[in-house]
């Protein structure tokens, strides 16, 4: 592929496959039997994927798999044809399940840790990346990575896509987001929480957050994009800040909304609009992916019936 064919790479080395069961009035210590439940490959590096290709953006997710569940991701992604560059691991691939009580609007993550690769499988990882991200306009590093890969391996990615003059997305959390950061992405996408873990200190205002982001900006990130729930998302870039407010919807899953969002911004960005449009479809695409129950599966017609609906506010 060649450059100017903007094609957006995903990394999404540790995904899952997500099982979705609906139980009304969920709660611990009982038996239960689910209304409805579906199975689909999930993880964040999947949902980015999936929304992209919704949006018809060429793109290539980047995946490890292992195992029997590796192979059924692999099989399902390439059912949907996604674009997938698999890299084989011995450990098996994870399972994610969600339970959703529609009765009290109320949602149930079990993630569990996922696969422990060796070093010789995590220099393979480097190795296979540095060739993956060669033909690529934009980088999305999504998600956490498999057990016994170093913290620092997103900000490695990070220098290697520099090399070659490619902007990166950094959508993680902990340590791997707050060393990824120091090597200035394009931008990152933490939510209150992880913005005050990066700023050790409580955030009780929009004024903070915007302080809080404007400051990583001069050493870190050249964008930060807080995620403010169901109020949105602020957005700054160092020089000016904007909240950006989805319309009131009735949510069925806002599980993969953070994903889709970034899926959004990073198409939005690609194809050069100003900074205000990539906000307004970023969360036109978060907003439109909680009005299904499978993560990453929102629909053109809601995400373009959204996109006029979103409320643009510069701070």
């Amino acid at each position: 592929m060649a450059r100017d064919e903007a094609v957006i790479g995903i990394v999404g080395l540790n995904p899952t496959i997500d099982k979705i069961y609906e139980i009304e009035n969920f709660s611990a210590g009982f038996v239960f039997r689910p209304r409805k439940q579906k199975v689909s490959g999930g993880g964040k590096g999947v949902n980015i994927a999936r929304v992209l290709k919704t949006l018809g953006m060429k793109h290539q997710l980047l995946l490890s798999l292992g195992g029997y569940v590796g192979e059924k991701i692999k099989e399902g992604l390439e059912r949907e044809q996604i674009n997938i560059k698999v890299i084989k691991i011995d450990a098996p691939s994870r399972v994610c399940t969600l339970i959703l009580d529609p009765i009290n609007c109320k949602q149930t993550v079990i993630n569990e840790q996922g696969p422990e690769v060796s070093n010789r499988e995590e220099e393979r990882i480097k190795t296979v990346y540095a060739d993956f991200v060669k033909d690529k306009q934009m980088v999305v590093i999504a998600g956490t990575t498999p057990v016994g890969m170093p913290d620092d391996i997103y900000a490695e990615f990070i220098e290697i896509s520099h090399r070659h003059n490619i902007a990166v997305i950094l959508d993680t959390s902990g340590r791997r987001l707050k060393l990824g950061l120091r090597k200035r992405p394009l931008m990152i996408k933490p939510n209150l929480t992880e913005l005050g873990q990066i700023a050790k200190r409580k955030i009780a205002s929009l004024q903070q957050i915007r302080d809080i982001a404007k400051k990583l900006t001069s050493s870190g990130p050249e964008m930060v994009a807080t995620s403010l729930g169901k109020d949105g998302v602020l957005l700054t870039n160092g020089t000016n800040s904007w909240q950006a407010t989805p319309p009131k919807v009735n949510v069925v899953n806002a599980v993969g909304s953070g994903d889709a969002f970034v899926a959004g911004f990073a198409y939005s960005w690609v194809k050069k609009r100003q900074v205000t449009e990539v906000l307004r479809m970023g969360v036109a695409t978060g907003t439109a992916n909680a009005l299904t129950v499978k993560p990453g599966y929102c629909s053109k017609k809601d995400i373009r019936r959204l996109y006029s609906l979103v409320k643009i506010k510069k701070l």
